[in-house]
């Protein structure tokens, strides 16, 4: 690797949607984010690897505008991320974190779970319009759970409440997607359900996405490039294939990273 940590996609999928360079973050002195430059291209689906601790939350959160690095530039949508512009391009991203916002004890349906999304493009203590409701019931049919609409949130299983965040980042209809750890805390039947349906909202939406996991034993099968990260540092890229060889999962968590040449679409998993 060279002196920054440098992963470039190609530019098989059009122009980038999210450019980072050399973007650096600091907390109280202390590096969490080092000299990292990415970009996620129109309709590309990336992953992120890499160990809990890793920065990969963190790499989300620069990106979205919850944090603002402390050296380096990112631009989201060709415009610069700065505290004018971060709420506004905020809006545009949908933004899935491990931990899903909503109180389970209150007596919330899933589809008003789901329309939660709309907030994105509405004012302060406006009703939702007809229109709304026909994109989250769009986005429940997509996701699978429209059988669900009508359930309490809080007697989902976790599979399906990750579904249902699934639908309501759907229902924000924004231009890409941020998922962090979506997996965690399912069984691997949930996982691979989950991993089917991020599959199938890439292939029926074409919007980018860019996902970030420490989970190893199932991934989605339309991601076309993959890349380390360890110590708020890209460490390599990696063939997809090889995420699948038990002596690259012992050397992601123990070792250095096997690095390859850059991948494209047609480096999928088929």
């Amino acid at each position: 690797m060279s002196k920054h940590s440098r992963v470039d996609s190609t530019d098989r999928h059009g122009q980038p949607i999210v450019r980072l360079e050399q973007v650096k973050l600091a907390i109280n002195g202390i590096p969490i984010i080092r000299d990292i430059t990415l970009s996620v291209n129109e309709g590309e689906f990336v992953l992120v690897l890499g160990p809990n601790g890793a920065g990969k939350t963190t790499l989300l959160k620069l990106i979205n505008g919850l944090l603002l690095p402390s050296g380096g530039e990112i631009r989201v949508f060709g415009e610069a991320l700065t505290p004018a512009t971060a709420k506004q391009i905020r809006r545009r991203i949908a933004y899935l974190p491990q931990d899903i916002a909503v109180d389970t004890r209150i007596p919330i349906t899933v589809r008003e779970v789901v329309s939660i999304g709309r907030l994105a493009h509405k004012p302060l203590m406006a009703r939702f319009t007809s229109r709304d409701r026909s994109i989250a019931d769009e986005a429940m049919d997509l996701v699978g759970i429209a059988d669900l609409a009508e359930r309490p949130f809080g007697h989902l299983s976790a599979g399906q409440k990750q579904k249902v965040s699934l639908a309501r980042a759907l229902s924000q209809q924004a231009e890409i997607m941020l998922l962090d750890e979506p997996l965690s805390n399912l069984d691997p039947r949930a996982q691979r359900d989950v991993c089917d349906t991020i599959d199938c909202i890439h292939g029926e939406t074409g919007k980018p996405v860019l996902l970030v996991t420490h989970l190893l034993e199932t991934v989605p099968r339309s991601a076309a490039r993959a890349m380390i990260m360890r110590q708020g540092a890209f460490a390599g890229k990696v063939d997809i294939a090889k995420i699948y060889d038990d002596r690259f999962r012992h050397n992601l968590y123990s070792g250095p990273a096997e690095t390859s040449k850059p991948i494209g679409p047609e480096g999928a998993r088929p």
